[in-house]
C-alpha cells in the first residue's frame, strides 16, 4: 500500500454541512480498499487565480494509504461532484 494526498477546492457556496457530507462519502470509498489517516479542513482561503468567477474556494486535504487500484474509482468520483472545483492526487 501506497500514502497519497488529495487536496479538495470545494465550492465556497456549497456550505460547510454539503462539505462535510462529500468528505464523509470520500472517506468511505477510501476506506474500502485502504485506511485514511488524517482530514484536514483549510477552511476558505483566496484562491490563485479565478476559477468559474470565484475568487475564494474551501480547502480539504485528505492523507491516506491505498493500493492503487482505488484511484481511478477515486477520481471518478472527485470529476463527477459539481461542489468541487479542483482536486489532485499525489503519492507521497
Amino acid at each position: 500500500m501506497r500514502e497519497y494526498e488529495n487536496l479538495i477546492i470545494f465550492d465556497p457556496e456549497s456550505g460547510e454541512e454539503n462539505i462535510s457530507k462529500k468528505t464523509d462519502k470520500l472517506k468511505e470509498i477510501i476506506e474500502k480498499k485502504g485506511k485514511v489517516s488524517n482530514i484536514n479542513k483549510w477552511g476558505m482561503r483566496q484562491l490563485a487565480y479565478p476559477i468559474n468567477k470565484k475568487e475564494q474556494g474551501y480547502y480539504v486535504l485528505l492523507e491516506f494509504t491505498a493500493e492503487k487500484e482505488l484511484l481511478p474509482e477515486l477520481d471518478h468520483e472527485l470529476k463527477l461532484s459539481k461542489d468541487i472545483m479542483r482536486h489532485c492526487i499525489v503519492r507521497k
